[in-house]
């Protein structure tokens, strides 16, 4: 495809622009899609620079945390709300069931308990990465 704009695409670039993340063609900082490959391109994201003092959060620890703890996945990835209290809480209860014969009867409970709480941790810490301008998936 031809460029309509009247400078070469190395010069757009360098003149504030950019280039394609999909094939690494220079673009206008006005373009919406890569006139080279058609991708859309995200202006939400402009630089591969990481945000001062954060690093990706990442989905797999999130959901080791919350298997061993449910809520603590979700602490790790920066949620502190209610449900993520209601995760810590109803698992600190079902722990003190555990220790008697009542916790037996509960067992069910828990395990869906904790496989709730790991998926919600999942998406918490990738809903965290893209909040913060990471890649959701680069961390899996």
């Amino acid at each position: 495809m031809e460029s309509s704009f009247s400078q070469p695409p190395a010069q757009q670039a360098q003149a504030g622009g950019g280039f394609c993340a999909h094939c690494g063609a220079a673009h206008s900082p006005q373009a919406a899609v890569c006139l080279n490959c058609g991708a859309a391109i995200g202006h939400a994201v402009q630089s591969a620079v990481v945000p001062a003092g954060k690093s990706p959060k990442s989905p797999v620890v999130a959901v080791l945390l919350s298997f061993l703890w449910p809520g603590a996945g979700q602490l790790y990835a920066g949620d502190s709300s209610g449900k993520t209290i209601a995760f810590l809480v109803a698992a600190g209860v079902l722990f003190l069931f555990y220790l008697t014969l009542i916790g037996l009867i509960l067992l069910p409970l828990g395990l869906i308990l904790a496989i709730v709480s790991m998926i919600d941790a999942r998406n918490v810490a990738r809903e965290w990465n893209v909040r913060n301008g990471f890649d959701p998936s680069g961390s899996d």
